[in-house]
């Protein structure tokens, strides 16, 4: 069977989710005719990416998050973005729809990129759509958001809810399955690289700290200065930075590698990283104590920090104060036993159903009586 990825590329977060479902597919015996990745710049294209797909990469320009000086995320500034982006987010529109006619794929997998779901509103696109991303978890009804933030909440769903439109089926991705079947939207195992899931892990004496905004830097430097012999090391995620550096005997900053960040958080002592989806859940099945710090104003990790904390994968903070993080290491236990069996149940509740839309929409293609 054929499936087309149409992927958010902000973060790395669904570009790793995308990585992830084209490893399983390959591993069954289908094929993924193309991948798209959306951003704001229009021509991100990420080498772990095009290293860990064999099939063609084709980049367009989407809608994206602002961000402030101090790191903050912006909302009037990204509410701006996206209204500036609409004449690009039009063309962009057609240079999918010009990829899906050449490739023909049976299945369009749509992980939270929102021209996705423009695109099945103005194109009418009769090819099924799968739409994947942690984000749909916000739209199960035994979702627990974060207190007093109706507007935000209300903007997080909207926007979930757009990038699905039209879609066949939702799949939200979950740290646990504690959540009750029933829901439109289908609750499963995260989607992680084989690197990860095969790897082993054990416990040296560095914490490994794992940032989306690159001016965030400036507060583990801080720490530092307070705590030199603890030995560190950062990963920014900053398209600019190529090339890593030695701050000090043991503080170290890297670019965005990912064979680099899997083998030390292989071997970390903790991670600390703003509340991304993916590096919780990759620490979580290697047993590894997380301390989750929500880029300010962005409600989106607020709800991951919560629900992770809830499922007891590690603690919050307001900050990168890694005092915290040592406070709260004596109390941790791993939920890597927890996280391996729910993982593995990942082909028999995903791929099983992506194909199952195929042949479901096959079925309706269909003339009456046939």
């Amino acid at each position: 069977m054929k499936f087309l990825f149409l992927v958010q590329g902000e973060g790395n977060g669904h570009l790793t989710q995308a990585v992830s479902l084209f490893q399983m597919l390959r591993a069954e015996g289908h094929e993924v005719v193309a991948a798209l990745i959306g951003s704001s710049a229009g021509n991100r294209k990420p080498d772990f990416f095009c290293r860990s797909v064999t099939c063609p990469v084709y980049t367009y320009k989407s809608a994206g998050l602002s961000y402030s000086r101090s790191g903050k995320l912006g909302p009037g500034a990204t509410l701006a973005g996206l209204v500036r982006a609409v004449p690009d987010i039009s063309a962009s529109l057609r240079y999918i729809d010009s990829v899906v006619k050449s490739t023909e794929p049976d299945l369009i997998v749509n992980f939270y990129e929102i021209c996705g779901g423009l695109y099945n509103f103005f194109f009418r696109n009769a090819i099924p759509v799968s739409c994947i991303a942690h984000q749909y978890l916000f739209l199960h009804p035994d979702f627990r958001f974060p207190g007093r933030k109706i507007l935000q909440r209300c903007a997080l769903t909207l926007l979930s809810r757009v990038t699905a439109w039209g879609a066949r089926d939702v799949y939200a991705l979950s740290f646990t399955d504690s959540y009750a079947p029933g829901s439109r939207v289908r609750v499963v195992p995260p989607l992680l690289r084989r690197e990860v899931t095969e790897g082993l892990a054990s416990r040296g004496d560095h914490v490994l700290v794992y940032l989306t905004q690159p001016l965030l830097r400036r507060q583990i430097e801080k720490w530092h200065r307070r705590n030199p012999t603890v030995k560190l090391h950062c990963f920014c995620n900053n398209p600019y930075q190529k090339t890593g550096f030695v701050a000090d005997d043991t503080l170290t900053f890297h670019p965005t590698d990912t064979r680099t960040f899997i083998e030390l958080l292989r071997t970390c002592r903790a991670l600390v990283t703003t509340a991304g989806f993916e590096s919780v859940c990759e620490a979580m099945l290697l047993g590894k104590p997380v301390m989750m710090v929500p880029v300010p104003n962005h409600f989106e990790q607020e709800c991951n920090a919560l629900d992770a904390s809830l499922n007891q994968i590690g603690t919050v903070s307001k900050n990168f104060d890694l005092d915290r993080l040592f406070e709260y290491l004596p109390r941790h236990e791993s939920r890597a036993a927890i996280a391996r069996e729910w993982l593995d149940q990942a082909p028999r509740l995903l791929l099983s159903s992506l194909t199952s839309s195929i042949a479901a929409g096959q079925a309706e293609k269909l003339p009456a009586g046939v």
